[in-house]
């Protein structure tokens, strides 16, 4: 993904990404780029999940 390009650019390390639990597609990109599960939690009534992804 060019944003994790990007963000390497900037001198982050790391990365969350954001995504409703029920959104498959991404959590899929999300694990495809390396991403780890770091926090699932409800929000307005609507399941969310955080993915870690290292740079």
């Amino acid at each position: 993904m060019l944003c994790l390009e990007y963000a390497k650019q900037l001198g982050l390390r790391q990365v969350v990404i954001a995504c409703d639990k029920d959104n498959l597609a991404s959590a899929k990109t999300a694990m495809s780029c390396g991403g780890i599960l770091i926090k699932e939690f409800e929000e307005n009534g609507v399941l969310k999940q955080h993915y870690g992804i290292m740079i």
